[in-house]
Formats: structure tokens, sequence, C-alpha cells
């Protein structure tokens, strides 16, 4: 993990990518950034473009970031400056971004886990292209408990069955140990036993004090609104709630009511990969 020191958290919407990334990015050796949807474009002039083509606060995490780093505080100013430092720094590529973001928080671990890694082609194969030994956290969560989440049920598929069939594809090809598969279910049922689990995948400290850290993600300079001009980053599900613990209703789901639930033709690929990823 050392050789390449970032982690990429892949999860589908509504999977809490959030609360995980600001858990871990609590331990002393980690930072979680907040949702920086860097892999979009490059160098950093059309990645702004691109950013505000998908929506205003696309940009926040960066902002916010930059902001906290290297003003120490996050105000209408600070975020001003860091839009700026970002416009001085046009041709600067991704990697050279965010190499220079964890170089600034004294960290050894970087984490990002920004849903346009999984929800937008070619980040993923943008990322392994520059950093081929980063480690992946792939993060499931009940196809039903995604479903009570969406306003829209059509958009199910495009919630649970892309993103998961996106990164089952491109974890294949990374090398053994490179990608650790996790239910969010049982991580923040557990975090005591998961946690240290994690800690050592990565190659960081399993101490306890370290530990205790991550169990409160609510610390995080990231965990609330921002200023008006860079509110978001996380998102907004974790900033309007972002203690532990939070308990996600899974012995209550049933894959057996997935026909009833859905009316797709889609529904036995659903099932199958869901029995996969050990939902029943």
């Amino acid at each position: 993990m050392m050789d390449n020191p970032f982690l990429f958290i892949l999860a589908g919407p509504h999977s809490y990518a959030s609360h995980v990334c600001a858990m871990l990015g609590q331990h002393p050796q980690m930072y979680g950034f907040p949702g920086l949807n860097l892999f979009l474009a490059e160098p950093v002039d059309d990645l702004r473009q691109c950013q505000q083509r998908l929506g205003k606060y696309t940009a926040d995490g960066i902002l916010r970031t930059l902001a906290q780093l290297q003003e120490g505080e996050q105000t209408r100013e600070t975020i001003s400056l860091a839009a700026q430092w970002l416009e001085a720094h046009g041709h600067w590529s991704s990697p050279q971004l965010l190499n220079y973001m964890l170089k600034l928080s004294g960290c050894v671990v970087g984490i990002d886990a920004s849903l346009s890694l999984v929800s937008q082609v070619d980040c993923l194969e943008q990322i392994d292209a520059h950093y081929p030994n980063a480690s992946y956290l792939h993060l499931t969560r009940h196809p039903l408990g995604v479903l009570s989440a969406l306003d829209i049920k059509d958009r199910f598929e495009a919630a649970w069955l892309e993103p998961h069939n996106r990164i089952n594809a491109f974890s294949k090809r990374l090398a053994e140990g490179q990608c650790l598969q996790l239910k969010i279910e049982a991580l923040l049922a557990a975090p005591q036993l998961y946690l240290p689990q994690i800690a050592e995948w990565l190659g960081v400290s399993g101490e306890t004090d370290a530990l205790k850290a991550t169990c409160m993600p609510q610390q995080s300079d990231y965990a609330a609104l921002g200023p008006d001009n860079a509110p978001y980053g996380y998102e907004p599900k974790f900033i309007s709630n972002p203690e532990l613990p939070v308990k996600l209703d899974i012995d209550s789901l049933s894959l057996a009511n997935m026909d009833i639930e859905l009316e797709t033709t889609l529904t036995k690929q659903i099932l199958k990969l869901a029995k996969e990823f050990g939902y029943q």
C-alpha cells in the first residue's frame, strides 16, 4: 500500500461512502478528502469546466480541501483564495493536485469516496493509469436498502446494478489483495471488528487510540456545511447526520421480495449479484 498511498472507496449511491471516508479519515495516518471528483478530466482547467457542467456543488470538495489545508480554515474568503489558486494552477494534472493535497495533509494515506469514481465513465481507468498500486474498498449495500432510499424507483438499476457491475469488472483486473469488498451494514454495525482489519490491510497503525478516532467521523473538518460558496463535498446525508452509530436495517430485508418491489427484466441479475455479495 505504501508504494502508492491512496485508498479509493467505490460504491453506488446511498451506500454511506462519505461516512466511511470520514471515519477512516479520522485515523491519524489517513486523510479523508470530501468528494474531490478529480478524475473527470485534466488538466485542472478542463477539470473545473467539467465539474461546472455536472453541477454547482461538484467542485466543493476540492475548494474546501484547499482552503482547509492551505489557509487553516474554511470561510468565504479562503474558498475564494482556493479558487484563485486553482485558476493559477490550471496546467496541473489531477495526480499533481491530489499528491499536493496529500503532502499538505501530512498523512501517509489519502482517501477519496467521490461517487464520480464509479458513475462517470473512464474515471477508474484514469486512476489505475496514474496509481497502479492504489487500494480500493468496494462497499455494498442490500439492494432493497438502496431501493428504499430512492425517490424514483425506476432509477434503481443505475443506482445499484450498474455501479456494482462496473466495480466488479474493474476489480477483476487488479492484483490480489488490492481491492477489499465489505458490506456497509456490517461495518456500521460493528466498526470495532472491521476497522482493525482495514487498518492492517492498509498498513497503518491498529493502536487503540488511532482506531477510536475513526469512530468519530463528526470531527472531520468537512462534517458540517461549509461556506455558501462551497457548502458540500461529502454527501448531504452525511453532513446532516455525521455521527455514529448509524443503524441500517437489514434483518427485515429479503431478496425474496425483489420481484414484488421491482418490475424490471433485470431482477434476476440483481438477485444473482446480491447473493454473490452475501445478501439474503
